[in-house]
């Protein structure tokens, strides 16, 4: 809000409490729409602090994303699901934990609410409103007093890391460090900055028997956690994406200032969400990532297929189809042996019309080799590319280096192509530097693809030359293997000339109908 927006509203709010506070009836009314709709009780009833402003007490107005995120927790209470939230700093998202909480608290009986961080500081320090739990308290105070749980007593029903309401035997406790969790049961617990849990292992153990409905919230804070784990792991609907740009009150303008007042590393994971930020020598960027995300370019040129073969265990066989410069949404499975991962990869090669197929042999993808080296009368072409074989001699434009030269293996090259299209299109997006469509990509929005591409580290041979971290060392520093992010960096592997000459036979050529 404005300066001009602000008055308005504090005008409209003391209307509100004045055209009320001497009508039972009317605070009847008003009691039972915000029992009802947690919107109206923020909208109407809830302040907020912030001492960067006069007055630093002001109305609390939600904006489309802060609303989205407060009926996402309902949803995920009411299916009795876990959530997990990503956010960029100052996004509010501790405020709506409290109102979420407070709300319950007042309007539904036998609620017992719970906050847990890392610090006791942080959850409850009288007369410091970065804790959680003077927030509530400022909440509380600064509702109309007939809103307040009748018989509600300052002195007796506040307590240090508790608040009762003697009027329906609800409580919000608070809980910091290894004892999180151990506190009795919750309706609901809120973990905040979940990623920066000291011993999380103690945390989850103590949790799993405590309620049905945690709330893990955090900024990024690298991805050897298990708070990342979850947000690569949990379903699409169980994840709340808060990023700084669903924020009405930021602009590309603040970013710049952020950007000049903080570290890298600091911006990257606490405004950008970028899980990889405090890892050095990550290969591409999350930023360049998230350029490339639903980019809203057209489909032309080359239509190729790249395949990441897995059999058992918790790595999956991923298809990826690239039509030019766009990456369709993969298609992906598990536990099949390399005879069925062949026909399934057969059939769909078949289905979308793809002329030509790349798979790593290296391994696993030796079976997946001979397999379709026995179909007759085989409608594609398909390259066994060997991740440790020689890089081609494709020359980097500006550089006058051949791949050869610049990278260690034919992994490495491919990586640096896909890498090299999303430096392309985080500029172009930016404005930066302006780059031909075809040289750019845009990705599905897909976490686990996003967070793949930016896990594996880039370094250097005794040579000098580019390598990627190999999976087996991704593992011991608890990574899982990013199948997603290689198998569309098979599709970078450039095409021979006998695959044009098919295409152009078969007529074909590009086509991906119906995908």
């Amino acid at each position: 809000m404005d300066e001009h927006e602000l008055r308005q509203e504090i005008i409209r709010r003391i209307n509100l409490v004045k055209a009320i506070s001497s009508n039972t009836r009317k605070q009847a009314i008003a009691l039972e729409y915000c029992s009802r709709d947690i919107i109206t009780f923020l909208s109407d009833w809830v302040w907020t602090y912030d001492p960067r402003i006069k007055p630093s007490t002001i109305p609390f107005k939600p904006f489309p994303k802060q609303i989205e995120y407060l009926l996402w927790r309902i949803e995920r209470r009411s299916l009795n699901e876990n959530g997990i939230t990503a956010k960029s700093r100052d996004m509010g998202i501790t405020w709506l934990n409290v109102v979420s909480q407070v709300h319950c608290w007042l309007f539904e009986d036998g609620y017992k609410g719970s906050f847990g961080s890392r610090k006791q500081d942080l959850v409850d320090r009288i007369g410091d409103m970065d804790s959680i739990m003077e927030k509530a308290r400022f909440l509380l105070r600064n509702l109309p007093k007939w809103m307040l749980p009748k018989d509600f007593d300052w002195g007796k029903h506040d307590n240090f890391m508790k608040l009762i309401n003697p009027s329906n035997g609800s409580t919000i406790t608070a809980e910091a460090g290894d004892s999180i969790g151990r506190g009795g049961r919750s309706s609901v617990y809120d973990l905040d900055e979940a990623g920066f849990i000291v011993r999380p292992s103690k945390v989850e153990a103590a949790l799993s028997n405590n309620t049905n409905v945690i709330f893990y919230t955090s900024s990024a804070n690298g991805i050897g956690n298990p708070f990342y784990k979850k947000w690569m792991t949990y379903p699409d609907q169980c994840k709340f994406y808060f990023h700084w740009k669903s924020d009405p009150r930021k602009s590309d303008r603040w970013y710049q200032e952020m950007k000049a007042r903080f570290d890298p590393v600091i911006v990257a994971s606490e405004i950008d969400i970028d899980f990889g930020a405090s890892v050095e020598g990550i290969f591409i960027p999350a930023s360049w990532v998230q350029a490339a995300i639903a980019l809203d370019i057209p489909e032309f040129g080359t239509t190729v297929a790249g395949l990441d073969i897995a059999t058992t265990g918790k790595n999956q066989s991923v298809f990826t189809v690239r039509h030019g410069p766009v990456i369709k949404p993969q298609i992906s499975w598990s536990n099949t042996n390399t005879t069925v991962t062949a026909h399934k990869t057969r059939d769909l090669m078949i289905e979308f019309k793809i002329p030509h197929l790349n798979f790593d042999t290296d391994g696993l993808g030796e079976g997946v080799d001979a397999t379709l080296s026995l179909i007759d009368g085989l409608e594609f072409t398909f390259t066994a590319v060997h991740g440790a074989s020689r890089p081609s001699e494709m020359v980097w434009e500006g550089e006058q280096r051949t791949s050869a030269e610049k990278f260690a293996n034919k992994r490495a090259e491919l990586w640096g192509i896909m890498r090299d299209r999303f430096r392309k299109t985080y500029d172009h997006v930016n404005g930066i530097t302006v780059h031909p469509t075809e040289e750019l990509i845009s990705i599905p929005n897909d976490t686990r693809l996003i967070a793949q591409l930016s896990q594996p580290l880039g370094k250097r041979s005794s040579t000098g030359k580019i390598l990627i971290e190999s999976k087996e060392d991704m593992r011991r520093r608890g990574v899982d293997s990013p199948d997603f992010a290689d198998s569309l960096s098979l599709t970078m592997e450039q095409p021979s000339d006998d695959w044009f000459d098919i295409g152009e036979q078969r007529g074909i050529y590009g086509a991906i109908a119906g995908y």
